[in-house]
């Protein structure tokens, strides 16, 4: 009998031992499998996203009964926008077996990937699962609440989050979502609960050396996260409300700034700013609340043009804030017109649109389109900013289009005042004015600048004036504006050119003596830093007063130098008159032959066309043609504008002829006390 029981034990172990190793070898590859899932994650922590793929997929196909490794899997893939894939992993998962926080899981890994792929309603059906089958899955809540604000149930959003006083303990991507939500439902007290868990969140990140900067503190601190947020979190008509109220305060600050002007420039601010902070905020709001979804959202990506455009705006809108009353600095002549004030935000507006379709990543003939349309729309609203036209108009003038942008002559004559852009327009263009020699306009501009603003502003102006008037020999008048500009521009930079200036004009009246001792006491790193035509001009008051003294050669040599080094017609011609005029006295028929051949190059008004006939009236002189050295020198002297040169020649010309008396008549179109009026009343006088 006993042996008969011993057989039976025996035989029973041995049926049960392949069972029991079976058991053994499953716990084994078990084990395994886990080992290889916690391998998996801390590579997946190191952000080693391949190497945890590939052991996530080993520890599944090690023991496939464990479901972890295929659903952890399936939620790597997910993170690095492997969807299609993602979306296989997990549709082998056998749901109903999973407890309730996987089956959770699961549908929430699923809504991610509907989301990811735009379809909203899927998203909205797979977190609504994940929900249900787990109400504590507060992350599932967050996201379903987004997707309801996406489809407009406002009022499911609110009730989805309404018993949570803050979101204290939740990841950074939901408190993403939760400060939008709250922005969107106006609960600003809850969102500035979320932006200091996300500060806190923050805190820490720093730059590649891993200090965080002085300016990584200050965008991660609370308000600066609220207030960089606000703009693309107001919806409806809160943000109506808000950016409305942002306007009208400008439009306050503007008023107190400018004189009044009417009102519809105020509504049409106020207008189009809302506008188009609403167009902006209606055509990103669905885009950038579905990428919200995504855990691995960044507004640094060079995609988001739309809600970069409008955090721009609203810094700049804030910004205004402190610039506007900054212009009260300037003085009252120099403030910037309300509708500058106004263009300064649509030209911030636009340009910031400009910048950012350049850096961003949109296909090439779009891109080209957006830029074309952008920069258009930049360079329109440049004519409505603080010297805007004024920059246009200097660009303008270095594509050879120098009118653009400037003052008409008609503008220019009304009764009315000029801009400060305008005025600076207008400074700049004088010295063309006098190379065209249009001295009237010139004089006429300089009058009404100089008159309405603050002088010492507009140092180019001035100087262009007084030049006009000597062109102009409105001796009185010229040494008025000299005085009062070296009493201006007494120990500045500019000093040195009105006594330039008057030097010229004591040359022009015959006081060498004075004009040499001005030019003598200019210091030397002045006169570097002069222009050409500055430096022409020094050099024509060198040889005047070297011809005064008797000292041809050293004459001969500077007028030389100051017709090569000048630019102005009227400065070239000037000094080929002294040139003709030496070489006359000289007889030096053959030099004369050579500055015939330069008055090709020169060309002019009614000025240098006298100066022209005077030198060919010098030449006919020299080769013996009496009468038509006096033909051009008649000619010479009936032009608009009054020439004493080009009357002391004529004048000298009739005194040889014995025509005293024609010759005397000449000097009442002469400028009374200048040093050719005098020499012709001393011509004249000997001779009778």
């Amino acid at each position: 009998m006993l042996k008969k029981v011993a057989l039976l034990l025996c035989l029973l172990c041995i049926a049960l031992f392949p069972a029991v190793q079976a058991s053994e070898d499953e716990a084994v590859l078990l084990r395994k499998s886990q080992l290889l899932v916690q391998k998996a994650q801390r590579a997946e922590q190191r952000g080693e996203i391949e190497d945890a793929v590939a052991l996530f997929e080993e520890a599944y196909n090690t023991y496939p009964k464990n479901i972890m490794p295929l659903m952890l899997w399936g939620k790597v893939l997910v993170k690095v926008g492997m969807y299609e894939r993602a979306s296989e992993l997990l549709r082998q998962i056998p749901i109903q077996k999973l407890p309730a926080a996987g089956q959770s899981e699961v549908h929430l890994l699923m809504g991610k990937i509907a989301a990811a792929q735009g379809s909203i309603e899927d998203a909205a059906s797979a977190y609504s699962q994940s929900l249900k089958a787990f109400d504590k899955n507060s992350v599932a809540r967050m996201r379903l609440a987004m997707v309801n604000q996406i489809l407009g149930m406002s009022s499911r959003t609110d009730e989805l989050l309404r018993d949570f006083d803050s979101f204290v303990g939740f990841d950074l991507p939901e408190l993403r979502l939760a400060l939008m939500i709250d922005l969107q439902l106006a609960n600003f007290g809850r969102a500035l609960h979320t932006c200091a868990e996300m500060s806190r969140l923050r805190d820490g990140i720093g730059d590649e050396y891993g200090k965080p900067s002085l300016l990584d503190n200050i965008l991660s601190s609370p308000p600066a996260i609220f207030f960089l947020n606000l703009p693309l979190g107001l919806g409806g008509g809160m943000s109506v409300f808000y950016f409305a109220a942002v306007f009208l305060g400008l439009c306050f600050f503007a008023t107190r700034l400018t004189p009044p002007t009417a009102i519809w420039h105020n509504v049409v601010f106020v207008v189009l700013g809302v506008t188009a902070i609403m167009v902006a905020q209606s055509a990103m709001k669905r885009e950038l609340f579905l990428a919200l979804l995504q855990d691995d959202f960044s507004l640094n990506d060079s995609i988001w043009i739309i809600p970069r455009m409008l955090i721009s705006g609203h810094l700049v809108a804030i910004a205004l804030f402190a610039v506007y009353p900054s212009f009260r600095l300037l003085p009252e002549d120099q403030r910037p017109k309300r509708y500058e004030l106004y263009g300064i935000w649509f030209f911030c507006w636009f340009f910031m649109a400009f910048v950012l379709i350049f850096q961003s990543r949109i296909g090439f003939g779009s891109r080209m389109l957006l830029l074309l349309a952008t920069f258009a729309m930049s360079g329109i609203a440049s004519f409505f900013v603080p010297l805007g036209r004024f920059v246009v108009f200097r660009l303008s003038s270095l594509l050879g289009y120098g009118d653009f942008a400037s003052l008409s002559k008609h503008d220019l004559r009304k009764n009315g005042g000029v801009s400060f852009t305008d005025a600076k327009i207008l400074e700049t263009k004088s010295w063309k004015l006098i190379d065209k020699e249009e001295y009237e306009e010139a004089i006429m501009t300089a009058r009404k600048i100089l008159g309405s603003y603050d002088r010492k502003t507009f140092p180019l102006l001035w100087k262009a004036y007084i030049f006009a008037l000597i062109a102009r020999e409105d001796m009185v008048e010229a040494q008025q504006q000299i005085s009062e500009f070296l009493e201006v521009f007494k120990n500045t930079s500019s000093f040195e050119s009105g006594q330039l200036y008057e030097a010229f004009l004591k040359s022009r009246k015959g006081d060498f003596g004075g004009a040499l001792k001005v030019i003598r006491g200019l210091p030397e790193h002045r006169i570097k830093s002069f222009t050409p035509d500055e430096n022409a001009l020094s050099l024509l008051v060198l040889a005047r007063c070297g011809l005064a003294c008797g000292d041809n050669v050293q004459a001969h040599i500077d007028l030389s130098k100051s017709l090569n080094v000048a630019k102005l017609p009227l400065l070239r011609a000037e000094a080929l008159v002294e040139i003709a005029e030496l070489d006359f006295n000289l007889k030096s028929k053959d030099a004369l032959g050579k500055i015939k051949e330069k008055l090709t190059g020169l060309s002019g008004g009614d000025k240098i066309s006298a100066y022209k006939n005077v030198i060919l009236s010098i030449i006919a002189q020299s080769d013996g043609r009496s009468a038509d050295a006096l033909q051009l020198a008649e000619k010479a002297c009936s032009g608009k504008i009054n020439n004493s040169r080009a009357c002391a020649w004529y004048g000298h010309l009739l005194c040889l002829s014995g025509e005293f008396s024609k010759a005397e008549e000449l000097l009442g179109r002469m400028a009374p006390d200048s040093h050719d009026a005098n020499r012709l009343i001393s011509e004249v006088t000997s001779a009778s």
